[in-house]
């Protein structure tokens, strides 16, 4: 299977087609519950928008996220508005970021362990391996269980660019698992 556009990957992801993940929530939703838990401890990014390209906000609290969809003027419907729960304490323990893709040599990951969003990390500290090596640095990383789904994604996506990230705790909202998948794309 092809994931040809960000519209088609985000609706797989968000039917848990695609492996393990943050809580991806519509606003009105998120809303509606954050008070009724410790969601109000959490960080937030906040997608506008569905299409490719959309922009993204990150590490923000509940009182921004609420701020700016619903005092500014946002570049989007609110109805398509995004918002992605991420436990706070997920930022002390982030090991790695990187993209993993299949071809025809073999594995290739382009990966970085500074500890940032994706983009920043991999301009930071991006190491490029093959073969034998991005074997070996996933399995220095990442537990079976989402080592097992990273590879069932790339048997599944052929050609697909997977792009994750590594915890040293468990993450998402599948149990045990030590890494959250956040695009599998061939456009």
């Amino acid at each position: 299977m092809r994931i040809t556009c960000k519209t088609q990957m985000y609706d797989l992801l968000r039917r848990d087609k695609l492996g393990n993940h943050y809580l991806w929530e519509d606003y009105t939703t998120w809303k509606a519950q954050v008070w009724s838990t410790e969601f109000t401890m959490n960080t937030y990014g906040v997608r506008f928008g569905k299409g490719l390209g959309a922009p993204w906000r990150y590490h923000l609290k509940a009182l921004q996220v609420m701020d700016i969809c619903e005092t500014k003027s946002i570049p989007c419907r609110l109805e398509d508005v995004t918002v992605v729960t991420i436990p706070i304490h997920v930022a002390r323990c982030q090991l790695l970021n990187g993209e993993l893709v299949r071809n025809e040599l073999g594995l290739y990951l382009y990966y970085s362990t500074y500890p940032d969003i994706m983009r920043i990390s991999l301009e930071k500290g991006g190491v490029e391996v093959t073969g034998l090596r991005a074997k070996y640095v996933l399995e220095k990383y990442i537990d079976d269980s989402s080592l097992d789904c990273l590879y069932d994604l790339l048997d599944e996506y052929t050609d697909a660019v997977i792009e994750f990230t590594v915890y040293s705790e468990d993450v998402g909202v599948i149990p045990r698992r030590s890494t959250i998948i956040w695009e599998v794309r061939n456009y």
